[in-house]
Order: structure tokens, then C-alpha cells, then sequence
């Protein structure tokens, strides 16, 4: 199993918007992403599941690609390019 994770503080707070814009923007990743933040982890591709982490401006989560078939690395970095343009 492939796995790649880094740290990433948002310049923004999550909501329905952009959460909704970031989901659509990584359907197409292979890899299981997750989002952990104060021992809580979530999917990055539900909604209730970033929802529930609260994540406000100037928070720092940890990025999980978790992967088999596909490359962790890339994955990550589609997710961090995602985020960064939102």
C-alpha cells in the first residue's frame, strides 16, 4: 500500500460552499484521502465527515492518501493543488 501525508493550515474556514466545490474538484483521485485533526480523522470526500472536523481559518490538519492501485504522491498533490485553490 502506497501512502504519502503531509500537513496543510487553511487560509480559510470550511463550509458548505467550498467543501462542496473540493469534493466535486477530487472525485476523480484514486487514493483515500483523509483529513485528521486533534485525533479525529475524516474522508476527504464526505461532506458530513469535513462537517464534523470543524476546521476553521489558520487550522492545521494532516492529509492522508491512502492508496493500492494508483501513486499516493500525485494524489497528495492534486488534493494540497485543490485546497489551495479554493
Amino acid at each position: 500500500m502506497n501512502t504519502a501525508k503531509t500537513t496543510f493550515t487553511f487560509p480559510y474556514a470550511l463550509n458548505n460552499r467550498n467543501i462542496t466545490q473540493f469534493i466535486r474538484d477530487i472525485s476523480n483521485v484514486k487514493s483515500d484521502v483523509l483529513f485528521v485533526k486533534d485525533n479525529r480523522s475524516a474522508r476527504a470526500k464526505s461532506l458530513l465527515g469535513l462537517f464534523s472536523l470543524c476546521c476553521h481559518q489558520g487550522d492545521t490538519i494532516e492529509v492522508v492518501c491512502l492508496s493500492r492501485d494508483s501513486d499516493a504522491e500525485s494524489d497528495l498533490q492534486e488534493v494540497i493543488s485543490v485546497l489551495k485553490n479554493i
